[in-house]
C-alpha cells in the first residue's frame, strides 16, 4: 500500500488553457514518481480550461476545483490549500515559467532545514524586468518600515510552506495578487522561519499576463 502523499502543488489558474496542456503532463508524472498530489483551481476561466483537464480528473493525484467566477489569484490559492490535505503544500504559476524541478529542491530545503516557509527568489533572474524590480523595491521598502524582512522576493508565486500554519492563516491574506506579499510578511511578523531558496524562472510558455504591473503595485501598497 501507498504512504499518503506529503505533499500537495496547488496551482490557480485563470485562461491558462495552451499552457496547462503543455505543463501537466509531466508534473503529473513527476507526481506519480514522488507520490505527490496537485490541486488545480480553476479561477473562472473563459477559455477551454474545463476541457483541457477533463482527461487529467479521475486519478488519485490530481483534483480539480472550479470556481464559478474569477475570484482572484489569492482567492484561487486560498481555496487550493483549504482543500490540502497533505503535511506539505506548494504553490506554482499555472504560466509554464516555474520549473518543476524546483519543487524538489524547495521541498528538501523544507524539510532539511526544518522551516516553515521557504520562498523561491527569483533574485537576478533575467526574467526580473525593471518595473517589476522596482515595484519589489518599494514594497520590501514599505514593508521594512514596520518589521525586519529577511527575504528578497516576497511576493514570489512558487512557495512550499507546512500547510496547518499556511491554513491558519489563510483569512489574513487577500483575495487579490498582494496574497504572495502578505502571507509572507504574516509567516515573518509571527516569528516562523522563513527561508529563501534561488529558482530558475522561463518564459511565459503561450499567451499574455492578464496581470497589470501598475495595479498590483497600487494594490499591494494599500495592504501597507
Amino acid at each position: 500500500m501507498n504512504e499518503k502523499p506529503l505533499l500537495t502543488i496547488v496551482m490557480p489558474a485563470y485562461n491558462e488553457a495552451e499552457n496547462l496542456l503543455a505543463i501537466l503532463p509531466p508534473l503529473l508524472a513527476l507526481c506519480r514518481q514522488r507520490n505527490w498530489k496537485i490541486i488545480l483551481v480553476n479561477d473562472g476561466s473563459e477559455d477551454k480550461t474545463k476541457e483541457i483537464v477533463l482527461p487529467f480528473e479521475g486519478t488519485d493525484y490530481f483534483i480539480t476545483i472550479h470556481h464559478k467566477l474569477n475570484k482572484g489569484y489569492g482567492a484561487a490559492i486560498k481555496t487550493g490549500i483549504g482543500a490540502c490535505d497533505t503535511l506539505y503544500v506548494i504553490t506554482i504559476d499555472a504560466d509554464g515559467q516555474h520549473n518543476i524541478t524546483d519543487i524538489e529542491k524547495l521541498f528538501s530545503c523544507l524539510q532539511r532545514k526544518d522551516a516553515d516557509m521557504v520562498v523561491g527568489s527569483r533574485r537576478g533572474s533575467k526574467s526580473e524586468t525593471i518595473s517589476r524590480g522596482i515595484g519589489k523595491s518599494i514594497i520590501r521598502s514599505i514593508a521594512q518600515m514596520l518589521m525586519q524582512v529577511p527575504i528578497y522576493d516576497i511576493n514570489s508565486g512558487m512557495k512550499i510552506y507546512l500547510t496547518a500554519l499556511a491554513r491558519k492563516y489563510l483569512h489574513l491574506a487577500p483575495d487579490t495578487m498582494a496574497f504572495s506579499d502578505i502571507i509572507t510578511l504574516v509567516f515573518i511578523n509571527n516569528r516562523h522561519l522563513v527561508l529563501e531558496e534561488p529558482i530558475t524562472i522561463s518564459s511565459r510558455l503561450k499567451g499574455k499576463s492578464t496581470i497589470n504591473l501598475l495595479s498590483i503595485n497600487l494594490e499591494r501598497s494599500f495592504w501597507f
